[in-house]
C-alpha cells in the first residue's frame, strides 16, 4: 500500500480494490488527536491481511500506565523524537556559554518548584566517571542543528526536563545502585553490540535472532530490562563521538513474527522504553536500518511514517526482504572494520570485542578489585 499525507491532518491510503486513493482519516490538528485515540484510527488497516490487522489493533489498543492507548503513547513519542524549537528560543554561540545558560535555567526552575526530580540523583554518574556537567553537555550537543555550530539552550533544557521527569517517574526501578555485574547478566540476554564507524558515529547492533527471549521474559523481572536499557543508553549518551557525530542503528529482526517481537517485554514497559530512547534521551539517530523482517514490519513503518518529520522518514531505511543487507550496511559504516564479527548476514565483520564488551571487562575488574579491597 502507498500513503499520502496531505498536510499532517489528512491521510490517504491507496486501495488496490478501488484503484484509487481513499481518505482514511482527518484530524483537527497536526498531532492527529493522538492523546485521545483509543487505538489505530479506523480505516488505516483496511488493506492489511486480517490476521495482521487483528494483531496490530489488539496491541495498540492496550492501555498503558499513562492512561493512554499504546497507539497514542507511541505517536506522542514519535513526535518528541527531534524536540521542538521556536523563534523565542535562547541560543549560545559556544559550549561554555551554553553551559552557563542551561545551569541558570535549571537553578531557576529548582528554586521555583523545588521538585526532587531536579536532584538528578539517580543518573549513574559514578560508574561512567562523569558529572552533571557531562549530562548538561550531552543535551547541549544534541540541541545543535547539523548545519549550525550554535546551541539551542531552550531546546536542550526542554529535553533535559523530560529526562528528569522520566527518571523521577521510574524512581522505584532506578533507585537500586547499578553494578557492572548485574548489568552484564541482562546484557548477555539482549546481546546488544556497539562499535564506532568510519565517520566517528556509534553503531548500535541488534539481532533479535540472538536474543535470549526465555531469559528476558522469565529469568529477569521486567524492571531489569528497563534498568539495562537506561544504563546502556547512558554509555552511548556519554560517548564523545556519539555526541559529536550521532548514532546508527542496525536491526536484524531475525524473521520474527509480530506477536513474538511485540511480547518480548510487556506493552506498557515497551512504550516506556520507547519514550526514554526516542523522546527523552539526547541520542541523535542518523540512520535506522532494518532487515530480516517479515511483512508486518513494512506495514508498521508505513503506518508510522506520516507521523514522522520529513528528516526522520529519510533516516528510517527498511532493506527489502530478500536483498543482501551487507553491501548497504558496509557502505554506510565505512567497511568491515566497524562490523561485529558474526553479526547477522554481515560477512567478514572484524570487530571481535565491541565497546560494550570492553567497558564490561574494565568495570568488572574494577568492581572485583574494590571488593577485594573492602575485604
Amino acid at each position: 500500500s502507498s500513503l499520502i499525507l496531505i498536510d499532517y491532518s489528512t491521510l490517504l491510503i491507496y486501495s488496490p480494490k478501488k484503484q484509487n486513493f481513499v481518505k482514511v482519516f482527518q484530524c483537527k490538528n497536526s498531532k492527529m488527536s493522538s492523546s485521545k485515540a483509543a487505538g489505530i484510527p479506523s480505516g488505516v488497516l483496511d488493506d492489511v491481511d486480517e490476521e495482521t490487522k487483528v494483531q496490530m489493533k489488539d496491541f495498540f489498543a492496550e492501555e498503558v500506565s499513562s492512561g493512554k492507548s499504546a497507539w497514542a503513547m507511541t505517536i506522542e513519542t514519535i513526535g518528541m523524537a527531534e524536540g521542538s524549537s521556536s523563534q523565542k528560543d535562547i541560543y549560545a554561540p559556544d559550549l561554555k556559554k551554553g553551559m552557563l545558560l542551561i545551569k541558570a535555567m535549571v537553578n531557576k526552575v529548582k528554586k521555583a518548584r523545588n521538585h526532587k526530580k531536579w536532584k538528578l540523583d539517580l543518573v549513574p554518574l559514578k560508574q561512567f566517571n562523569v558529572t552533571l556537567d557531562d549530562v548538561f553537555t550531552a543535551f547541549l550537543m544534541w540541541s545543535r542543528k547539523e548545519e549550525e555550530t550554535r546551541y539551542n539552550v531552550t531546546k536542550a533544557f526542554k529535553r533535559l526536563e523530560s529526562y528528569a521527569t522520566w527518571i523521577d517517574d521510574h524512581r522505584a526501578d532506578l533507585k537500586e545502585p547499578f553494578s557492572a555485574k548485574s548489568m552484564k547478566k541482562v546484557a548477555d540476554a539482549w546481546k546488544f553490540m556497539l562499535t564506532h564507524d568510519a565517520k566517528g558515529r556509534v553503531v548500535w547492533w541488534l539481532d533479535l535472532a540472538e536474543w535470549d527471549l526465555a531469559a528476558i521474559k522469565s529469568k529477569f523481572p521486567p524492571r531489569e530490562s528497563i534498568r539495562f536499557v537506561f544504563w546502556i543508553c547512558h554509555l552511548v549518551m556519554f560517548d564523545p563521538k556519539a555526541q559529536e557525530n550521532g548514532i546508527i542503528f542496525v536491526e536484524s529482526l531475525g524473521k520474527k513474527g509480530m506477536i513474538e517481537t511485540f511480547t518480548v517485554v510487556p506493552m506498557d514497559l515497551g512504550t516506556q522504553m520507547d519514550r526514554l530512547t526516542i523522546g527523552v534521551l539526547p541520542l541523535r539517530a542518523k540512520k535506522i536500518y532494518t532487515y530480516n523482517h517479515l511483512r508486518w514490519m513494512s506495514v508498521l513503518v508505513t503506518l508510522f511514517k506520516p507521523f514522522m518529520s520529513a528528516k526522520m522518514r529519510q533516516r528510517v531505511i527498511i532493506i527489502p526482504r530478500g536483498d543482501d543487507p551487507a553491501p548497504v550496511i558496509e557502505k554506510e559504516v565505512g567497511g568491515k572494520a566497524a562490523i561485529p564479527a558474526g553479526f547477522a548476514d554481515m560477512k567478514g565483520g572484524k570487530v571481535k570485542e565491541d565497546i560494550l564488551a570492553k567497558f564490561f571487562k574494565k568495570m568488572l575488574a574494577e568492581e572485583e578489585n574494590n571488593t577485594d579491597f573492602d575485604c
